[in-house]
C-alpha cells in the first residue's frame, strides 16, 4: 500500500510529460509551465489501491491535474487536514480543483476508510465545498450498490466521467 505514496513522483516527473509529448493533447509543450497551463484539461482516478495513489497525487500534483476521481478506497498515509493544507501549501484554493468521489456502499471494503476520509473532509468548508454539480462545490461524493467490484468501477465512472472538464 506504500508504494502509492511515490507515484505521484513518477507521474509528474516522467508518466505526464512522456505522454504530452507523444500524443496531441492540451499542453503547448512538456515544461513544467507548459503543464500547468493545461491541468485543467487533465484528471486522475483509481479504484482500491489506485484510489489511495489517487489521494496521494491530489497531495502532490495540484500544479499538474485538476480532476480526482479516486473511488472504493480512502488513504491510508493522507488524512483529510493533509489533503487540504496541500491545496494552500501549493498556493491554490477551493475554486482549482475537483474531486468525483465514490464508493460500493456497504458492501464495499472500503466503506468505512472512505466515508471517513470524505466525512472529514466535510468539515473543512475553507478547502472542500460539498456539491451537487461542479458549478456549485469542489467536492462530489456517491455510493451505489456495486461492492468492492469492477460493477462498482463502471457505475461511477459512467455517472462521474461527465462531470469533469464541464463546469
Amino acid at each position: 500500500g506504500f508504494g502509492c505514496n511515490n507515484f505521484w513522483y513518477e507521474l509528474k516527473n516522467y508518466l505526464i510529460p512522456a505522454f504530452e509529448s507523444q500524443y496531441k493533447t492540451y499542453a503547448l509543450d512538456v515544461t513544467p509551465e507548459g503543464i500547468h497551463a493545461s491541468r485543467g484539461h487533465r484528471a486522475m482516478a483509481g479504484f482500491s489501491m489506485g484510489a489511495m495513489c489517487t489521494w496521494n497525487v491530489f497531495a502532490h500534483c495540484m500544479d499538474e491535474i485538476a480532476y480526482y476521481m479516486p473511488f472504493s478506497g480512502g488513504s491510508w498515509t493522507l488524512n483529510a487536514q493533509q489533503l487540504a493544507s496541500s491545496v494552500s501549501a501549493a498556493g491554490y484554493t477551493k475554486d482549482d480543483f475537483f474531486i468525483y468521489a465514490g464508493c460500493g456502499g456497504v458492501g464495499d471494503v472500503a466503506y468505512s476508510g472512505m466515508n471517513a476520509l470524505i466525512e472529514d473532509m466535510s468539515a473543512l468548508t475553507d478547502t472542500f465545498v460539498f456539491c451537487e454539480n461542479f458549478r456549485d462545490g469542489n467536492l462530489y461524493y456517491t455510493q451505489c450498490s456495486g461492492g468492492h467490484s469492477r460493477n462498482t468501477v463502471e457505475l461511477i465512472m459512467y455517472a462521474g466521467l461527465p462531470t469533469f472538464f464541464d463546469k
